[in-house]
């Protein structure tokens, strides 16, 4: 198959949302990372290890934190075998509570109110299930990851955050599938209108992502700023080849100022001539483009 089939074979099978892979963001919609139904550990189900610099506890499961949390409990916290989630905080602009954490499964940030930045996460390391930042009112970066070298698995999706203007992912190798934003279907078949979900109003385009070699995708969908592919075309000029020889799943939907020439860096960069047509639903209602987005029926 040539690269051009890779490319179309992976868009067509993954183009239009779906209940199981759309992340949240709007109403009726599941995150592609999904996200579980946490609860704070019961008693006993954090250990204790030894350690000079006061970082000693241990959570085996998975971990909320919100406003009720013991924040300094959780200032010992070195290590959560099962997905962190930070939701409804109010009381914090960073999360400085959280600098013993080295090791985390999955990390979810989402619906708080005053949370600007992720400083205080400057140890954390790897992300094997993925990070979904969502819903939050105040954040304007995601500065403070320095440590950070991997997120696998769901990869990283960032929808609805009103304020986020800078992304400064700085260090991670491995960023696996970044989403920015989704959408939706009004209805199914001809009549069927696609709307935008999950806007982040104030990021123009991506940034930081200097160490990044290996990704799997990219998609953009229903962002009304985002403006600059420049830092993606970076990111794949530079990026490991897949082991199957297959290119990166890549969709652009609902972007109203994102113009042609921008989508066009990103096909060249992978290898596509300068005539190449993506085939209808890679890239749709766009700035200068009339393709509708396709709002297939399920079964």
């Amino acid at each position: 198959m040539t690269r051009y089939g890779f490319l179309l074979s992976a868009c067509l099978l993954a183009c239009g949302p779906s209940p199981a892979e759309a992340p949240s963001g709007g109403e009726g919609q599941s995150d592609s990372v999904a996200e579980p139904k946490l609860d704070a550990p019961e008693d006993g189900t954090s250990s204790s290890s030894n350690g000079n610099d006061g970082c000693t506890e241990v959570v085996e499961g998975d971990l909320e934190v919100n406003d009720a949390s013991d924040l300094d409990w959780l200032r010992a916290v070195r290590e959560v075998h099962g997905v962190l989630t930070i939701t409804e905080l109010s009381g914090h602009a960073h999360l400085e509570f959280l600098g013993c954490l080295e090791s985390v499964q999955g990390l979810w940030i989402k619906d708080t109110t005053n949370l600007r930045s992720l400083a205080g996460l400057g140890r954390l390391k790897t992300l094997e299930r993925g990070l979904s930042v969502s819903g939050n009112a105040s954040l304007e970066t995601l500065r403070g990851l320095d440590s950070l070298e991997s997120i696998g698995g769901g990869g990283v999706s960032v929808l609805d955050n009103p304020e986020l203007s800078r992304l400064e992912l700085e260090s991670p190798r491995d960023i696996g599938y970044f989403r920015l934003g989704s959408y939706e279907c009004d209805g199914y078949g001809p009549d069927a209108a696609a709307l935008p979900r999950g806007d982040n109003p104030k990021l123009s385009r991506l940034d930081g992502f200097e160490k990044v070699e290996k990704v799997s995708g990219f998609v953009v969908e229903g962002q009304s700023a985002f403006s600059s592919t420049e830092t993606i075309v970076d990111v794949l000029s530079r990026r490991e080849p897949s082991p199957d020889g297959g290119l990166p799943d890549i969709r652009f939907h609902l972007n109203p100022v994102l113009g042609q020439d921008e989508l066009d860096a990103v096909f060249r960069t992978l290898g596509l001539e300068d005539e190449f047509e993506p085939t209808p639903g890679v890239v749709c209602e766009n700035q200068d483009d009339d393709n509708k987005c396709p709002c297939k029926g399920g079964e």
